[in-house]
């Protein structure tokens, strides 16, 4: 359960539009990054990786035009 792992982790994040890491590499996945690491145990990593995928396939990509959100002000500003 997703909400199990972010428990109170959901006020501080970026958010981008990208795709997956991975054989087809689909474009239409929104990427959520946390301020806070999600910690996790061991044993689910390895559930993970057999039952949904084992590796990265791609490098990281250019941002080009991209833009990245935040959720939270900037440090000393307004905006």
């Amino acid at each position: 359960n997703l909400g199990l792992l972010i428990r109170n982790n959901l006020a501080k994040f970026w958010r981008y539009n990208g795709s997956l890491t991975n054989p087809p590499c689909t474009q239409g996945v929104t990427w959520t990054v946390f301020t806070r690491p999600v910690e996790i145990y061991d044993a689910n990593i390895q559930l993970f990786r057999q039952n949904v995928f084992a590796h990265n396939f791609r490098d990281p990509q250019p941002l080009k035009d991209r833009r990245v959100l935040r959720s939270f002000r900037r440090p000393g500003s307004w905006a």
